[in-house]
């Protein structure tokens, strides 16, 4: 019975420290893609925000087909802040990357807007928890293409942030392919459609987002790009963690009843083995 009560004391602790840890990273809610052809033409294109808790940030990314500089209109609804809104290199697709808080814990359709008419539309949308609501953003960048090269930016980050990469790429082909996996820790997405544009063309939305549980961030590149074959934007975004909570009044009292009653109970038990 006494090794009983001394577990309890224990648990207690154990338990505490265990949900102080958790609120230590960033993590993922949920994850959604969506896409849409049309050879008419369309000017916009729709993306879930996913599910989740008030006060949860949410990364939607859309791309379009394009021939030259179209850059998105700001999503709506809600209030977005622009991450990205730029064309890729070679410039035949458009890429667009915004992020907010969402008050609400329910999904919502969000549209990305364009202004001239694009025969395919990409997007993705991923929502995290437990970011920071001041500076949700340590750092970001995108790929430029400089003297022949395709060059993608270092980024950095910090311990228990996301680390997430997303890339949007146009090329000849014919394939087709939807998938999403996440789950608190990362998520990939893969959207994928083909449309006729002199030939079949492929446009593409990728990406990965992972816990960088030691804030090593992402390196950066640089490497030749053969511009006859595809177009493409690359961008990487690192999501700060919230501060670590103090433990409220009631959780401290709990915390040192529990390390008193250890103690004490530890004495209890050395002091029958002296006394057997």
């Amino acid at each position: 019975m006494v090794k009983k009560l001394l577990f309890l004391p224990i648990f207690v602790l154990l338990v505490l420290f265990s949900v102080n840890l958790a609120a230590a990273n960033v993590f993922i809610e949920d994850a959604h893609i969506n896409s849409d052809v049309d050879e008419g033409g369309i000017t916009s294109g729709v993306i879930d925000s996913g599910s989740g808790r008030g006060g949860d940030y949410e990364l939607i990314a859309c791309g379009i087909d394009s021939d030259g500089s179209n850059p998105f209109n700001a999503p709506s609804p809600g209030a977005w802040n622009e991450i990205d809104n730029s064309t890729c290199f070679q410039p035949n697709c458009q890429n667009g990357l915004w992020g907010r808080f969402a008050d609400s814990p329910d999904s919502e359709e969000v549209t990305c807007s364009w202004g001239d008419d694009s025969v395919a539309f990409v997007a993705a949308s991923i929502r995290y928890s437990n970011v920071d609501r001041d500076n949700p953003i340590i750092d970001s960048g995108c790929s430029e293409f400089v003297d022949g090269n395709f060059i993608l930016p270092a980024v950095s980050s910090e311990p228990g942030a996301q680390l997430v990469s997303i890339q949007l790429f146009r090329v000849q082909g014919s394939t087709t392919l939807s998938a999403v996996e996440f789950d608190q820790f990362s998520a990939e997405f893969a959207e994928i459609v083909t449309f006729n544009d002199d030939g079949d063309r492929v446009l593409a939305l990728q990406g990965l987002s992972e816990i960088d549980e030691d804030g090593e961030g992402f390196p950066g590149a640089v490497f030749p790009l053969q511009t006859d074959i595809f177009a493409a934007k690359f961008c990487v975004v690192s999501l700060r963690m919230a501060t670590r909570q103090v433990p409220t009044m009631s959780e401290w009292g709990l915390i040192s009843f529990a390390a008193f009653a250890g103690i004490a109970g530890f004495w209890f038990i050395r002091r029958r083995q002296l006394t057997a």
